[in-house]
């Protein structure tokens, strides 16, 4: 129809989610959180030419309404730290548009339900603009917050994945010898 729109990548928003599951996992004391991102999101290992399907699918956010902003910034020379003559950078940044965000979980994995778990709490974290998305964010781009109007990612079940995850940590802390208290 002509309408130009700004996209988020699906593989942008992936890759924010798995960095911040892995800062969850981390905190709660989950071991062996490395090998557990690469079960639940996949990874390709091209020296073994193996690899693994995230059990996340993540869909691209389209951009709707908000203002757009052009800026043009001089190039910084990283070892003199001034500006380097003729060298313009052209951007444009979406300021107080909506999206939404789109995630799916196969059911095929055995803990998909501590998966969804794990998501709801980094969708908390998007909704209230702890976790930014992209570059820049020191000067306010990729911080998002809720419209207070959101959809529940899984409404009237966000209390039985929450605790799926829970008993999901402890068994792992668990087995490998460690408290089972968080």
């Amino acid at each position: 129809d002509g309408t130009v729109n700004a996209v988020i990548p699906g593989s942008s928003w992936a890759g924010v989610i798995r960095s911040r599951a892995g800062e969850i996992l981390t905190g709660l004391g989950v071991p062996e959180v490395t090998c557990l991102l690469r079960e639940w999101f996949g990874y390709v290992d091209e020296v073994n030419h193996t690899a693994r399907r995230s059990v996340v699918t993540v869909s691209e956010s389209r951009i709707r309404g908000g203002e757009k902003l052009d800026v043009v910034r001089n190039r910084i020379d990283r070892f003199s730290g001034g500006t380097v003559k003729g060298h313009l950078y052209h951007e444009r940044a979406y300021f107080r548009g909506t999206l939404s965000l789109s995630l799916r979980v196969r059911r095929s994995c055995p803990d998909w339900q501590a998966v969804c778990g794990l998501l709801i709490l980094v969708i908390k974290d998007i909704e209230n603009g702890y976790l930014p998305a992209g570059g820049q964010t020191a000067v306010g781009r990729g911080i998002f917050a809720s419209a207070g109007r959101e959809n529940r990612l899984f409404e009237g079940e966000e209390d039985g994945y929450l605790h799926a995850l829970a008993e999901f940590v402890m068994e792992r802390r668990n087995s490998y010898g460690m408290s089972d208290t968080l």
